[in-house]
């Protein structure tokens, strides 16, 4: 049976993966895991790092004895998970990212960090701040997890990707849905 990885995104956790998880079980053997500072898991002393989240995956695999797996990463879970294809290519056999964002510039991640602010998500989204309240309850709570900058363990483009020799279905980028989005709120009414 063919092991596949579940990456959750930002600010995300395994358990919103579970769904999926069960879906998927009775054709791949399924491991939803947790990236360090994400819902159960302590947030790092300093900041997040891409390498950090990669050597996550790499000691999840070597946890669950895994020589090579699929991984399918929801945004920036399909971000580490095209940097570990990039860079340790034998241990990933294929990927499929959903709304992961790919083209970043110091303009893309201050208008993503501009989005991430406690106060204003507690504001305007209560339920979704008390989700987040539940959700990183161990790893020392979400504003600390937002304090941290998710957003900045992502490098600017140009990116290594290029290197990725594995079938990779990336779907609905967030490059795309945010020319989309920009296009639908530009139209005259």
């Amino acid at each position: 049976m063919i092991s596949l990885l579940l990456l959750h995104g930002a600010l995300g956790d395994r358990a919103q993966l579970s769904p999926l998880a069960r879906l998927l079980a009775e054709w791949y053997d399924v491991h939803a895991i947790e990236l360090e500072g994400h819902g159960t898991t302590p947030i790092p002393g300093d900041a997040y790092d891409l390498a950090r989240f990669r050597d996550n995956v790499r000691h999840a695999m070597a946890e669950r004895g895994m020589e090579r797996a699929a991984i399918f990463g929801y945004s920036m879970g399909g971000y580490v998970a095209l940097s570990l294809a990039a860079e340790s290519p034998d241990l990933v056999s294929a990927i499929v990212t959903l709304g992961t964002k790919l083209a970043w510039s110091p303009e893309a991640a201050a208008r993503e960090t501009s989005r991430l602010d406690p106060v204003a998500i507690r504001a305007k989204v209560p339920k979704f701040a008390d989700l987040l309240e539940r959700r990183h309850a161990g790893a020392g709570g979400w504003e600390l997890a937002l304090a941290r900058g998710d957003v900045a363990v992502v490098p600017a483009t140009p990116h290594p990707f290029e290197q990725v020799r594995v079938p990779l279905v990336a779907a609905l980028t967030r490059d795309f849905l945010d020319v989309a989005l920009s296009t639908q709120t530009s139209k005259p009414a």
